[in-house]
């Protein structure tokens, strides 16, 4: 369930998405598998598609 920080992490990465940056998307997604607030598996398939649309294959199997 998306609620309190895993929420707010979703939309931040999703706007990040919608704006093009990838380069941040992956590092704010990098930093967020180390902290308290860890990505859902909502969050993480928006990356995996993102980056794989963007044939970002290495990246994808760097994260995840």
């Amino acid at each position: 369930m998306l609620v309190g920080p895993r929420l707010n992490l979703h939309n931040h990465v999703k706007s990040l998405i919608r704006a093009g940056e990838l380069n941040a998307t992956y590092v704010v997604t990098r930093h967020s598998v180390f902290s308290n607030t860890r990505p859902t598996i909502f969050t993480c398939n928006a990356i995996i598609t993102t980056m794989y649309r963007a044939k970002r294959y290495n990246d994808t199997i760097a994260l995840f």
